[in-house]
């Protein structure tokens, strides 16, 4: 007897499972894959399902016309008018299909095939190869991009290409990079012309080891994602914007051909929600979107579309590609189940407790040198409770604390940034986040993030730049530090200097320096307790005035090293 749940004597498959079709004595189909493994957007096809305990059948089925953004369409295989409780993937591809043609399985018989367009084989047996000729115009790029797996064949794809010449040279091939399946960028080669070599890793075959390998020119593309908030989980994947408040986005881009500036945009946001979006520097990996609404937006979500253009001539780049893990894998093992949207969820909710304010920096932060950021929280509805604030985008080279607290009874803190030498020069705009932890939770309190706005933080070349040999002295002893200007400072008034890294019971003055000088002399007083050895990080902190307020360096660091003096030579009697 066949039970509704599906789950007598073990076997979740059989019975009927709402809201599919009635059972008319014939067990649920559960293929593993479709031969052929794709079709273009509305297509009608005739496929054969390939896997069931039962044997294959065929079935004709209409692909999506609109498919959702990965490409793939999953379809319930249909066998004597009873669905199968489970999904076929099947790839919605526009592209014209080319058929391996047996024999193919020496580069003299490769099936000839013309790009843009798609590969469809089978590897029939163990040891079995495929090879296609392409025709494409001498030094034009394609990308070749391989489906069995993530279509639920079991081949173990390995693509190689090879010159169409007389020696078949290799140039370039790929085993695993989605997976078992493979991907690789290619260049035609001076014939004109370039092999493509299929098979599977393990030289397995049979009737079940399909492909289908797309080949499509490449196009500059850049699509971005928000970063989940914590591993393994689905936060902070959606704008969740409190009436009256911001909150921030960070987007991590996927950059393709394209390594210029590029804009993010925004469509179909609700009434009284507004985005400022920083536009993503040349080769940067990352840019910030605030989102504000106002306070009497309505609640309620929203799905936006997101566009990528390049700054500099407008052009279509991409979108969001964002893919969620619905089931996560072991550890650090791929998801079991992911799905891939092209569009943002936005939630305009109910008042946050606190806002907060980042302030517009007055000075610039040069390489090797540091910045405090000052931040300004409001408390909103007088519950006290601490606030935790973060940065969530910084520069290239810029570092800091991974987080600043706010204790309940202060309003105000600094958030210490500081620059590497490397750091990326030039404007950039930060928001800061913050996280409101009250001492007493209410009912429903959950974790909202609110933003401040954006503010540019310039990143610039140091004023002056000074250096200094290694020093030593004896304990109990005074020397000097020489500081040589090796870039002359452009500023006006003096510059105050302090020598840091010193070790313990040693001690040197303040020091100030004009635009001119030349060097810069610090007397050190060394105690006759100061530890022995070579202190190998001692630099100066420059603070250069820039109207009022000031602009910090830091030298490279350099050595003091402390000797124990010679024991007094014994006298000859």
């Amino acid at each position: 007897m066949q039970m509704e749940n599906g789950r007598k004597n073990g076997n979740y498959w059989r019975g009927c499972v709402s809201p599919l079709p009635k059972c008319k004595g014939v067990e649920h189909p559960v293929p593993l894959l479709a031969w052929q493994l794709a079709g273009p957007p509305g297509g009608r096809l005739t496929v054969e399902w390939l896997g069931d305990p039962s044997g294959p059948f065929t079935q004709e089925i209409t692909l999506p016309p609109d498919p959702r953004p990965d490409r793939i369409a999953e379809v319930h295989p249909v066998r004597e008018g009873v669905a199968g409780p489970v999904a076929v993937p099947l790839r919605v591809s526009p592209l014209a299909a080319t058929a391996d043609a047996e024999p193919n399985d020496a580069p003299a018989k490769a099936t000839a095939a013309t790009v843009p367009g798609a590969l469809l084989g089978r590897l029939d047996a163990a040891e079995d190869v495929d090879w296609f000729r392409i025709e494409a115009p001498k030094g034009s790029r394609w990308h070749v991009r391989a489906w069995g797996r993530r279509l639920g064949s079991p081949v173990d794809l390995v693509v190689n290409i090879h010159r169409a010449n007389d020696k078949r040279e290799r140039v370039t091939g790929n085993d695993d990079a989605v997976g078992p399946d493979s991907a690789v960028e290619v260049t035609t080669p001076e014939e004109g012309a370039f092999l493509v070599r299929i098979n599977d890793h393990l030289q397995r075959g049979g009737p079940e080891f399909v492909y289908w390998i797309e080949i499509e020119p490449v196009v500059p593309t850049v699509h971005v994602a928000v970063p989940p908030g914590r591993p393994n989980t689905q936060e902070r994947l959606a704008a969740v914007v409190p009436r009256g408040n911001r909150t921030a986005v960070l987007l991590n881009a996927a950059r393709d051909g394209f390594a210029g500036p590029a804009r993010i945009g925004f469509d179909g946001l609700p009434a009284g929600v507004r985005v400022v979006t920083a536009d993503m520097a040349a080769d940067a990996p990352t840019t910030l979107a605030v989102f504000e609404a106002a306070a009497d937006a309505a609640e309620g979500a929203v799905l936006t579309d997101v566009h990528v253009t390049a700054v500099d001539d407008g052009r279509s780049l991409g979108g969001l590609r964002q893919t969620t893990d619905l089931v996560p894998g072991q550890g650090n093992g791929p998801a079991y189940r992911s799905v891939l949207d092209d569009r943002l969820p936005l939630a305009v909710v109910a008042p946050a407790p606190i806002r907060v304010e980042l302030g517009q920096p007055e000075v610039p932060i040069v390489r090797r040198g540091s910045l405090e950021l000052k931040v300004r929280v409001e408390r909103l509805d007088g519950r006290e409770g601490k606030v935790r604030l973060f940065l969530p985008f910084r520069p290239p080279g810029i570092g800091g604390p991974s987080t600043v607290e706010i204790p309940a009874d202060k309003s105000e803190a600094v958030y210490p940034i500081s620059a590497n030498p490397g750091a990326a020069l030039g404007d950039w705009q930060l928001a800061v986040t913050a996280l409101f932890q009250p001492k007493e939770k209410s009912r429903g309190d959950g974790e909202m993030l609110v933003a401040s706005g954006l503010v540019t933080l310039r990143v610039d070349e140091p004023l002056l730049e000074l250096a200094a040999e290694a020093t030593s002295v004896e304990q109990g002893q005074q020397t000097t530090i020489v500081w040589k200007v090796e870039k002359p400072g452009e500023f006006s008034g003096a510059a105050k200097v302090r020598l840091l890294g010193l070790p313990a019971r040693t001690e040197a003055p303040e020091l100030e320096l004009v635009a001119a000088a030349q060097e810069l002399v610090f007397p050190v007083t060394v105690a006759a307790d100061a530890p022995a050895g070579a202190h190998k990080n001692v630099f100066c902190e420059i603070k250069v005035p820039r109207g009022e307020a000031w602009i910090l360096h830091a030298t490279p660091p350099t050595q003091l090293r402390i000797d124990k003096p010679l024991p007094p030579e014994e006298e000859t009697p």
